[in-house]
């Protein structure tokens, strides 16, 4: 039986009731009718659909049958609406499934990273990490880390230092399990993060940016042991908090321009002889060729800054800069980190896979700056 649109919910529970531990084998019936039936029926799941799927044993489907259960939820992603309602329902969905399973990862053979062919221009103002397409990285991988580690992210050209790829793998894990699961990142996962960051010869992360991380996720606290990836160094990097804006509401993303002051002090020369800061303003303005989005770029016109604050282009460069964003919802205290690098520009799209925009009102911009 494929025709689940013509089940009702009493026949899908004797489905169930049937079936009995060999609950795969529903699931196989309807993973193939939402295959057959997808361009027919559009993103919409039947009632017997849902009834099944809030009623059957998913997580001994999981165990019987992983291949399929991967499938199942692959098959989801694309049926259903991506209203704020559907993506709960589904991440809760698969939560239930896998609550307190540890993240396994198979065994695999060690694999030398494919490193970037080419370097790319680094002399630009623009600050380049933001705004991936997330559409295109949500497919990648499947349900292994690994893999979206090694093959995608560890090699990837637009990944250029090792927050922006904790970013990725933040969204991608917030993605597939959702917010409130208990995976545990096993040594492989971790080892597997160490050697991409040595082969890619980046920066440690500081541990401001993994606790800012673990307000949106607390299984990221984990990787804060880890004095390879993380470190509290300020000759290597530091986070910089805006100065003349701590925060703001989101009505930010409707202006034309909203410049941003850091105070950044070059740790090689800590006596300047100008007045005021050393520091740099970023710029959020429309695009140009798309003035419904926009993009942040650092300002290298000393003539723009206001009094009290100068730059030093010699020693101030967008390449060195990764542009944190925090989100608040309304009567809350509480920061969530926001992974920016894979978001959708939140004027062209009102929502993203991961994250609503409208999730939040208040907003905070921090920086990392990463000394050369």
């Amino acid at each position: 039986m494929e025709d689940f649109s013509s089940l009702s919910t009493n026949e899908v529970d004797l489905m169930i009731e049937l079936a009995g531990k060999e609950v795969e084998i529903v699931v196989r019936c309807l993973t193939n009718h939402l295959s057959k039936h997808l361009e027919d029926e559009g993103a919409t799941l039947s009632e017997a659909s849902r009834h099944l799927l809030d009623n059957a044993n998913l997580s001994l489907c999981l165990s019987n049958d992983k291949a399929e259960f991967v499938k199942l939820f692959d098959m989801l992603h694309v049926c259903i609406d991506k209203s704020y309602e559907d993506l709960t329902w589904l991440f809760e969905l698969h939560r239930n499934a896998t609550e307190h399973k540890e993240l396994t990862l198979p065994a695999t053979e060690h694999k030398e990273l494919t490193l970037p062919a080419a370097t790319k221009d680094t002399s630009s103002d623009e600050i380049t990490h933001l705004f991936h397409s997330f559409e295109r990285y949500s497919k990648i991988g499947g349900w292994n880390v690994l893999h979206v580690l090694q093959d995608e992210l560890g090699a990837d050209d637009r990944v250029t230092n090792l927050l922006m790829l904790l970013e990725g793998v933040y969204a991608w894990y917030i993605y597939r399990f959702g917010y409130s699961s208990s995976f545990i990142f096993g040594p492989a996962f971790k080892d597997k993060l160490i050697n991409i960051k040595t082969q890619r010869q980046w920066k440690a992360v500081p541990s401001s940016c993994m606790h800012s991380m673990g307000t949106g996720h607390p299984i990221f606290l984990q990787l804060i042991e880890y004095r390879e990836l993380v470190s509290d160094d300020t000759a290597e990097s530091m986070v910089l908090d805006c100065t003349n804006i701590p925060d703001f509401r989101d009505k930010l993303f409707l202006q034309s321009r909203l410049d941003l002051m850091f105070h950044l002090q070059n740790p090689k020369q800590p006596v300047c002889q100008q007045s005021g800061k050393c520091g740099f303003m970023l710029t959020i303005g429309r695009k140009e060729a798309k003035p419904n989005q926009f993009d942040v770029k650092l300002c290298t016109d000393s003539t723009q800054y206001p009094s009290g604050i100068h730059f030093h282009e010699d020693f101030v460069h967008a390449k060195n800069m990764h542009v944190i964003l925090e989100g608040r919802a309304e009567s809350s205290e509480k920061w969530t980190y926001v992974p920016i690098s894979w978001l959708p520009n939140p004027i062209s799209c009102t929502f993203g896979i991961v994250y609503f925009w409208d999730r939040f009102t208040d907003f905070r911009i921090r920086v990392l700056y990463t000394f050369d």
